[in-house]
């Protein structure tokens, strides 16, 4: 099975705090933005996939109007539209809450803006088709990128047909821990700690994290086979696969 590089823990945008409302539509074109950076798309003329790409300082693409509507679901006489959300993106900015940067400073609180501007222009090929020009900020550009999430921990490689699946965050990160041992199919332990980082809940009891298991058990069950058992006294977790599993 051909699988594709995905990031299922986006730590810092997951936590970002916005400073105007933000609507439906706004998600949608960040979104989309990510999904731009994932993928192969045209910047100084060649066609260059950013999630990899080393030349940061080249933070200009090209996108056209129907890719763009594509990705982010809008219709075809809604250009300006788009236009007008990215605008309001580029004019605002996010605070991020408890963000690591690539060179291991702990920022407490830290601003975000997504764009540097945003432009529509004619088409090379094709003068009745539009292409949106986008100039990326360095700080989106540094969480976007596979290097920085390398690094910082946000980055995975699992079937992204199987992920599509499962729609809650902790069965992301469930399956993605369990799948990380099935090279090995022996049982293992978390303890609290790892549990709390596991599933981003600190502070949280381990009967909190035992529910959140519970309610995405069955789900993730369905792609991979595994049990667990809680120690409350010890309070760990362990996990293991069942028996012949074959995958």
């Amino acid at each position: 099975m051909k699988t594709s590089n995905i990031i299922l823990k986006q730590n810092p945008l997951i936590k970002a705090k916005f400073n105007w409302i933000y609507k439906e539509s706004h998600h949608d074109i960040i979104n989309g933005l990510v999904h731009i950076f994932q993928n192969s798309l045209l910047i100084n003329r060649e066609n260059v996939n950013l999630f990899n790409y080393d030349l940061l300082e080249y933070k200009k693409v090209h996108i056209s109007a129907d890719k763009l509507r594509s990705i982010c679901k809008f219709g075809k006489r809604e250009n300006d539209y788009m236009f007008d959300i990215l605008k309001s993106i580029r004019d605002q900015s996010a605070t991020l809450i408890n963000f690591k940067d690539e060179d291991g400073v702990f920022y407490k609180k830290k601003t975000l803006s997504f764009l540097d501007s945003v432009g529509i222009i004619k088409n090379d090929t094709d003068k009745r088709k539009d292409d949106f020009e986008i100039v990326f900020s360095s700080d989106f550009i540094k969480i976007a990128t596979k290097a920085f999430n390398l690094k910082i921990g946000n980055f995975t490689q699992v079937p992204l047909s199987n992920v599509t699946t499962l729609n809650s965050k902790h069965a992301k990160r469930l399956y993605e821990m369990i799948l990380s041992h099935l090279e090995y199919k022996e049982q293992w332990t978390l303890n609290k700690d790892q549990l709390d980082i596991l599933f981003d809940m600190e502070n949280k009891p381990l009967s909190y994290i035992v529910r959140t298991i519970q309610r995405n058990y069955n789900h993730v069950y369905k792609l991979i086979h595994f049990s667990y058992e809680v120690h409350k006294k010890d309070k760990l977790i362990s996990f293991y696969f069942d028996k012949d599993i074959t995958y």
